[in-house]
């Protein structure tokens, strides 16, 4: 939770001191505030002792799952509020940053955004066919 808080604040110091992130600063920080992480932790949380260290320890590692979910849930919510986030003036969505690092149409950007959502679909399925032993106590 004070990692999510955190990315908030430097959300916020991006929008006050009127700075915009290249879109390799801005996706770190832009998966982190989709708050996946967190809903992920407190789904094992709620299944109480069924779940060990080791299941934790997968999820905080580099759980392809979690950084596709992360992926989809960003670029589809920029996807779908980049207008009315502007007009109410926020922080640069990943639309305006592909816009202005490739010089493309908005129309453009959220199609090239709509492929790395096809993508991040692709990862969670393969990982669904390979799926990770993640240790559980036996009841």
């Amino acid at each position: 939770m004070k990692k999510q808080a955190k990315g908030y604040f430097d959300e916020a110091k991006w929008f006050h001191t009127g700075y915009t992130p290249t879109m390799e600063e801005y996706m770190p920080l832009a998966l982190l505030t989709t708050g996946y992480e967190e809903i992920a932790m407190t789904s094992l949380v709620g299944m109480g002792d069924v779940v060990t260290r080791d299941a934790f320890e997968w999820l905080l590692g580099d759980s392809k799952i979690l950084k596709a979910s992360e992926i989809i849930c960003r670029f589809m919510d920029d996807i779908a509020s980049h207008q009315l986030e502007q007009k109410r003036r926020h922080v640069a969505s990943s639309v305006e940053l592909l816009m202005k690092e490739n010089g493309i149409s908005e129309q453009e950007a959220k199609e090239e955004l709509q492929k790395r959502v096809v993508d991040a679909w692709k990862d969670i399925n393969e990982e669904f066919l390979h799926p990770t032993v993640v240790p559980v106590l036996e009841i």
